[in-house]
């Protein structure tokens, strides 16, 4: 009822008759456009894009407003798949944290050739400090939308027998 109140406010639809009562009827063509606003205000088209719908009345608007409304949903969809992909690289990152021995240990692996992307700098040698490497460089390879394959790996260049837990070259 409420609502229909602010539509008959913002002149977006008026009832068909108002009784002495105050009661409020609509036509069977009222009722349909009902329908419609209520359907177009679920693809979060807004009340004034909705009058000019309704005043226009140009199919060829409407056409382009969906082609629009088409593209946002498109670009909402993308936003939506690189933030999953984040929180999944996340829970993957935590779920390797919360499984590495908490003795800190170095194992030497030989590795076929591949390419790699990766960074490098001095920083602490703790798994804090790896997750936020990590996050950092998923980002990167999230931008340049690089494909992913493998498992993440630290690479230290420091000597194992000079390693420096505080300011380690990874």
């Amino acid at each position: 009822v409420q609502t229909l109140r602010h539509y008959d406010s913002i002149d977006l639809l008026k009832p068909d008759v108002v009784k002495d009562n105050g009661y409020r009827y609509y036509s069977d063509e009222q009722i349909l456009s009902i329908n419609i606003i209520k359907a177009l205000k679920e693809l979060d088209i807004s009340l004034t894009q909705i009058k000019d719908i309704i005043d226009k009345n140009d199919i060829n608007y409407v056409l382009e407003l969906f082609k629009k409304k088409n593209i946002e949903l498109e670009e909402q969809i993308e936003s939506l798949s690189i933030a999953k992909n984040s929180v999944l690289n996340l829970i993957e990152n935590i779920e390797l944290h919360n499984s590495f021995d908490k003795t800190n240990y170095i194992e030497l692996k030989s590795l076929p050739s591949r390419t790699v992307a990766y960074t490098r700098y001095n920083s602490p040698s703790n798994p804090t400090s790896y997750m936020k490497r990590f996050n950092e460089l998923n980002n990167i390879v999230e931008k340049k939308k690089f494909i992913t394959t493998g498992s993440i790996m630290a690479i230290f260049h420091d000597h194992y027998t000079e390693f420096d837990y505080e300011n380690a070259d990874i």
